[in-house]
């Protein structure tokens, strides 16, 4: 068996003596792809800020093998004062990298918008630009939580197909 990208052991999570989270045991292999489900309030994302270094106080572990974890979050949280191109390689510290910025812009579907600030975009655009700055730092593991929650039922195909692509 090979050697598992991620192991996330979480015993148990509470918050104000309420535990939303217990005996959690998973393994991450890569290139697989694994999904969360289950009713509202149940700690899905709870369990995915945990697997971030989001949210610490809990007890068990995630071990990682070296690389990075990306998050994109239920809501955009884009900076308002950046244009799509900036929101999407602002994790770069040494400048980012413009031909993948554009590329990525035209994956998730926003060509014309690179110049746009946030408050010129739909819901579902900026969204787009999140899930393109969780993929720009080509992380090894990207964490989506309820990312296609403000997408057209087409948009979602287009952008579910450029997650499984890259996933290969």
């Amino acid at each position: 068996m090979p050697e598992s990208l991620m192991n996330i052991r979480v015993d148990r999570k509470a918050f104000a003596g309420n535990t939303v989270l217990q005996d959690i045991d998973l393994s991450l292999q890569s290139g697989e792809i694994v999904s969360l489900l289950g009713p509202s309030g149940c700690g899905k994302s709870t369990l995915l800020r945990i697997v971030a270094g989001l949210e610490q106080d809990f007890r068990g572990s995630v071990d990682n093998i070296e690389g990075e974890v990306a998050f994109v979050f239920q809501e955009p949280r884009l900076m308002p004062w950046l244009t799509v191109e900036q929101n999407i390689g602002f994790s770069d510290d040494a400048g980012y990298d413009r031909r993948w910025v554009g590329q990525l812009i035209e994956e998730v579907g926003l060509s014309g918008f690179a110049d746009a600030l946030p408050k010129a975009l739909s819901g579902g655009m900026a969204q787009r630009v999140a899930i393109a700055r969780g993929l720009y730092s080509h992380p090894t593991v990207l964490l989506l939580d309820e990312p296609f929650s403000a997408v057209d039922a087409f948009t979602r195909m287009k952008l579910q197909d450029l997650l499984l692509q890259l996933a290969e």
